[in-house]
């Protein structure tokens, strides 16, 4: 049977458990329907464990109050290991900002605010620099105010190097946010109005991405075509004027060169081995995950994925909720953590050799959960 652990006015966590190898701990973000917190982190402590056994592998370590709409990256820099949200923007409140939440102290820090809105941004880290893009075009003001001149176009693309940065107080002092050159050249810069607003925003939705190198990769949608920023010279350049990325959303790093992402072909977990030579060009070839474990089409349907490293394999993370109503507010929900081990086969494939599943049933009577609620999965 579960183990229920319970307090007074917190979340309620019931969760399968078990033994496994040691392995890096994954942190969860789970999102709240809630204006404050928008969105507690918990730590998973093993993946490897299986379901059924004894233990205490999740734990609440924060809830983040913040405004929603935010996407989430981790990053390693002098610092310590850290989990960076950036985005928010609604009706009732407007405007992004950046809010850190510290692996090691469990400290919740505040940066300091992009210089546009922008809800669930594409985010990618090199170094200690995280970039922010915008998925579509965003706008300061009403469109009906376009027309005598009170709209303002605002940055698509800005970057935060944290090479600089203190952290004092709980706030990040030291960096600010900073315009880079538009998103992909098919994005619209300071262009017409009119052709701006007579354009629909999904002309220009970021369809796939991935940060290879020194260079950030980004196809459009309903646009043919790879382009290619280079962090140093801050330039863009079209990579393949023909071919889209071959996956879906994220790219994650998974080895020297070696990706995984969602294949947009099969819509599964499928490994990448990407490399771009100058800037100029483009080679990417396809590493099929392969598994003859019994119920492994689950690896299909993943909501979330992260990497484990190289010998370590891979996550997948699935949730849904478990409310009665079909209407929101939403405060039960499941969450299942698959953990694969794989084997490198001469460089052709990976195999899944071996694999552990959890679950995690959460109630929250108080606060209630989006759907689907978690938000971010990453090992640090």
């Amino acid at each position: 049977m579960p183990r229920r652990m319970k307090k007074k006015k917190q979340k309620l966590l019931e969760e399968t458990a078990g033994q496994g190898d040691p392995a890096p701990p994954v942190y969860m973000l789970v999102g709240h329907g809630s204006v404050r917190p928008a969105y507690s982190v918990f730590k998973v402590d093993n993946p490897y464990a299986n379901g059924g056994a004894k233990g205490s592998p999740c734990r609440l370590l924060a809830r983040l109050k913040c405004k929603h709409s935010k996407s989430f990256v981790p990053v390693t820099s002098k610092h310590g290991s850290w989990i960076v949200g950036v985005g928010g923007g609604s009706t009732k409140s407007y405007g992004s900002e950046t809010i850190i939440f510290d692996t090691q102290s469990h400290e919740v820090i505040t940066g300091p605010n992009p210089g546009s809105t922008k809800p669930n941004p594409v985010l990618l880290t090199v170094g200690e620099r995280i970039y922010a893009m915008a998925r579509c075009p965003s706008i300061n003001g009403r469109v009906d105010d376009a027309f005598d001149g009170r709209i303002n176009f605002l940055p698509w693309f800005e970057v935060l190097d944290l090479s600089q940065a203190k952290v004092l107080g709980g706030c990040l002092t030291g960096c600010e946010w900073k315009e880079l050159p538009p998103s992909p050249p098919v994005f619209p810069g300071r262009q017409n109005l009119h052709h701006y607003i007579s354009r629909t925003t999904s002309d220009f939705t970021v369809r796939s991405y991935a940060s290879v190198g020194c260079y950030i990769l980004v196809s459009v949608s309903g646009q043919p075509g790879t382009y290619a920023f280079d962090t140093e010279t801050e330039n863009w350049t079209t990579v393949d004027d023909k071919n889209d990325l071959p996956f879906i959303q994220v790219a994650i790093p998974h080895g020297p060169e070696l990706f995984l992402a969602v294949s947009r072909a099969t819509r599964a977990i499928t490994a990448y081995k990407i490399s771009v030579i100058a800037g100029v060009s483009l080679a990417i070839m396809e590493i099929p995950v392969f598994s003859e474990l019994p119920g492994d089409e689950e690896v299909m349907t993943a909501d979330k994925f992260l990497s484990l490293g190289i010998d370590r394999g891979f996550c997948s993370v699935t949730c849904w909720r478990v409310d009665e109503s079909w209407d929101p507010p939403y405060l039960r929900a499941h969450i299942k953590m698959i953990a694969y081990g794989t084997e490198d086969i001469e460089g052709r494939c990976l195999d899944v050799s071996k694999r552990w599943k959890q679950l995690f049933k959460i109630h929250d009577p108080v606060r209630t959960l989006d759907s689907p609620c978690v938000a971010g999965v990453f090992s640090i």
